[in-house]
């Protein structure tokens, strides 16, 4: 499965027409529908019904848009990676799980002043949430800390 496949799978789903799906992504509308068709073949699935008027997602075509679109959002997360690495600005993430904590903000002013080229990120979630965010996993090379 090719991502430009999934791009184009999840184009017509979000402009609910082949035509401006199409346009969207600067490629005829008879070679979007083809290559949704090639998806559809290599996974053995219809994943849209579709009419000459309309596209609809069928239950199959529901389940891949979910994981289509997480798929999306981690190339997204990947190059703004690779670009933040790429920069000179340095990136500190600090999870907060109360961001009205009276010395978090006090900190961070600090950090900020000492580094006024530091870009600081402050993730205000639960601690679980924090850890799937911050963790140096995939997403992230850049520096990270948390604070619960």
């Amino acid at each position: 499965m090719e991502l430009r496949q999934l791009r184009y799978f999840v184009t017509p789903v979000e402009r609910l027409y082949f035509g401006r799906a199409a346009a969207r992504e600067h490629i005829v509308q008879s070679a979007l529908s083809q290559q949704l068709q090639r998806l559809e073949r290599k996974l053995g699935i219809l994943l849209l019904d579709r009419t000459t008027h309309h596209v609809q997602l069928n239950r199959a075509g529901s389940a891949l848009l979910v994981e289509a679109w997480q798929i999306m959002e981690q190339v997204n997360w990947a190059v703004a990676a690779t670009r933040r690495a790429g920069s000179s600005t340095p990136i500190l993430r600090v999870g907060v799980v109360d961001p009205s904590y009276d010395s978090m903000p006090q900190i961070l002013r600090q950090k900020q002043e000492q580094y006024p080229e530091l870009e600081i990120h402050q993730v205000e979630a639960g601690a679980p949430e924090q850890f799937r965010q911050l963790a140096p996993s995939r997403r992230s090379c850049a520096g990270v800390a948390g604070a619960a």
